[in-house]
């Protein structure tokens, strides 16, 4: 089999946080399907990090850290370059999912500016991977990554935690073909504005995009990771039974027909910017 791990976004001191559960419980679990499994990275160059919504505040970035993934590629593009190249202006119109002063909506924007480059350096490649693996860098992975038996064609396997009305992008695998579908999606970030009425969500657009291209999905049921800030903060992920029971009580309802996450239908982005955003949850 042959892998290729992928990392995006901005490197937040994962040097200090993160660096050895990705060691230990990415890299070495990959390696017993690959000895030779190759490592791609996609990095927005900052040099200090603000960010409201998580409280970090003027945290400064080592700008040399990223060395120590000992990628076989990796490409880093000026965070004042990319939000030049992102659709924020137009998007922002319709609404930010936090209150933060649009800087949610910006690091989504961020992000799948980012994942659009890693696919075009998996493109580059002359390997036809059987397996690709995104990952955040900032990700503390406290048990080892799940890797499924066998990988579906046109399968996108994300975590099964923190979906919120959507699924967990901060960690995905498939085939080849599903995740470069998966890095590509920023190109219909305006027709799911038009179609949803939503403003831009990292979680929700993953899987009105997904449904979109017409993807199956499944959820990673044995994993468990925390994201880690810049300046070491961290939230747990709980993985209890109390926790474990409600997912497998959600997940027999829409195995039913009892609940499912549907999408409203604007007929044009004008509609949708006057109208008040909303998902609905069925069950």
């Amino acid at each position: 089999m042959r892998i290729a791990v992928c990392f995006v976004g901005v490197t937040r001191n994962f040097s200090k946080y993160t660096l050895d559960s990705i060691q230990r419980n990415l890299f070495d679990v990959v390696a017993k399907r690959d000895p030779h499994f190759k490592r791609f990275a996609h990095f927005n160059r900052l040099e200090v990090l603000t960010n409201e919504r998580s409280r970090e505040h003027g945290v400064a970035l080592d700008q040399e850290e990223y060395k120590l993934l000992n990628c076989d590629e990796v490409e880093l593009t000026d965070q004042a370059l990319v939000d030049q190249r992102i659709d924020f202006e137009y998007l922002s119109q319709f609404g930010n999912t936090w209150k933060d002063n649009f800087g949610t909506l910006r690091n989504v924007l961020r992000q799948l500016y980012s994942l659009n480059a890693i696919a075009d350096i998996l493109e580059r490649q002359n390997t036809r991977f059987d397996l690709v693996i995104y990952s955040r860098i900032c990700l503390h992975f406290y048990k080892p990554i799940e890797i499924p038996r066998v990988i579906r064609p046109r399968t996108l396997y994300t975590p099964w935690f923190e979906g919120f009305r959507g699924l967990n992008d901060r960690f995905a695998l498939g085939d080849m073909e599903t995740m470069l579908l998966f890095a590509r999606r920023q190109a219909m970030a305006r027709e799911f504005i038009a179609e949803t009425g939503l403003p831009m969500g990292a979680e929700n657009y993953l899987l009105w995009y997904a449904r979109k291209k017409g993807l199956q999905t499944r959820h990673l049921t044995s994993m468990n990771f925390s994201r880690v800030r810049a300046d070491g903060t961290e939230r747990k992920i709980r993985d209890d039974v109390v926790k474990k029971s409600t997912y497998y009580f959600k997940r027999g309802l829409e195995a039913v027909g009892l609940r499912r996450i549907t999408f409203p239908k604007v007929a044009t982005p004008a509609a949708s910017k006057a109208r008040q955003p909303h998902l609905t949850v069925r069950g």
